[in-house]
C-alpha cells in the first residue's frame, strides 16, 4: 500500500469502522492462513488495477464498500 491516498483511507477506516481489518478483508501477501490452506504450495501474483474515479464515484465506492463503510462521511 504505497499510494498516500490509500494510506489515508486506511487510517480513516481504522479509526471510524470498528470491523475494518484492512483492504481485501485483511488478507496480506504470504498470509499464514493461505499458506496453511495450500500447504505452502501456491504462487502469489499481483496485477495493477488503476482506477479512475470521479468524485461522486469515489465517494459512493467507499460508502458502499460491503455495506460497512461510512467513515468518509464522518470527517
Amino acid at each position: 500500500m504505497e499510494a498516500p491516498l490509500n494510506q489515508e483511507l486506511y487510517e480513516i477506516y481504522k479509526k471510524y469502522c470498528p470491523r475494518f481489518v484492512g483492504f481485501s478483508g485483511g488478507i496480506i501477501k504470504d498470509d499464514p492462513r493461505i499458506k496453511k490452506f495450500f500447504d505452502g504450495r501456491y504462487e502469489y501474483t499481483s496485477c495493477p488495477n488503476p482506477l479512475s474515479l470521479y468524485k461522486e464515484r469515489f465517494i459512493l465506492k467507499h460508502f458502499n464498500d460491503n455495506g460497512k463503510s461510512f467513515a468518509l462521511f464522518l470527517i
